[in-house]
């Protein structure tokens, strides 16, 4: 994997959880209302929060990535904001961390 920057991680069962987004099986419709009807500037931080509370219960979530050499950012880091690497960064995160990252911390995978 090539790393040009810290990068921020969001595990992606944090974004299906039921107390998050909820949108993923609601409909385009229904969807669109859940997360298009707040002012981007709320919705950024009452995302930002939420995932931040999501990462302070397990705070040692990256650790193991961190050791390799990997700069990982976490949700608990209060620069890290989904909302705001999606619209104004259009990057500069990792959404879809499904175990993925596993391969770099057991050494199946390198950085460069």
């Amino acid at each position: 994997m090539n790393v040009r920057s810290p990068t921020y991680m969001i595990p992606v069962e944090l974004l299906d959880h039921p107390a998050s987004l909820c949108a993923y099986d609601a409909g385009v419709e229904s969807a669109d209302n859940i997360s298009m009807t707040l002012p981007s500037f709320i919705d950024t931080r009452l995302a930002r929060d939420l995932l931040a509370h999501f990462a302070s219960q397990e705070p040692d979530r990256y650790k193991a990535l961190a050791a390799t050499g990997f700069p990982v950012l976490g949700s608990i880091n209060p620069e890290c904001a989904l909302v705001q690497n999606t619209i104004e960064r259009a990057g500069g995160h990792y959404v879809v961390d499904m175990d993925d990252t596993k391969l770099i911390e057991e050494g199946k995978a390198g950085i460069c």
